[in-house]
Order: C-alpha cells, then structure tokens, then sequence
C-alpha cells in the first residue's frame, strides 16, 4: 500500500466527519476513488473493524449480538 494513499484515507478521515461515518458504516464505499488493491482495502476494513471492537470494550460496550 503506498503511504501515500494511506495518509489521503487517515487525512480524509480526520477532516470529513461524513467520510469518517461512512469509512465505519460501509468501507467499500469510503475507499471508492483510492487507488488500493482489494487486499490493501481488505487489510484497511480489518484494521479498521479491529480499532472500532477495541474501541467498544474500552468504553465496555458489547462487541457482539449475543
């Protein structure tokens, strides 16, 4: 993944509060436009699905439907 589009995604996503939901409700959309493989886009929807579940246990919310 070239930094580069990496820094564009974290830069737009500390800026844009609407890309920012949209990046955590639907990734697939947010990344349209990037020029990432579909593994760099799978590698950025897993981190960022690990960083919201860390998130929601810092905060004690549950993880999962249970």
């Amino acid at each position: 993944m070239s930094i580069e589009v990496l820094e564009s995604v974290i830069g737009k996503a500390l800026l844009d509060t609407e890309f920012r939901n949209l990046l955590m409700i639907d990734p697939e959309t947010a990344l349209v436009g990037f020029e990432l493989s579909d593994t760099e886009k799978a590698r950025l929807i897993n981190s960022n699905r690990q960083s919201s579940i860390r998130q929601r246990e810092s905060l004690g919310e549950p993880t999962s439907k249970e």
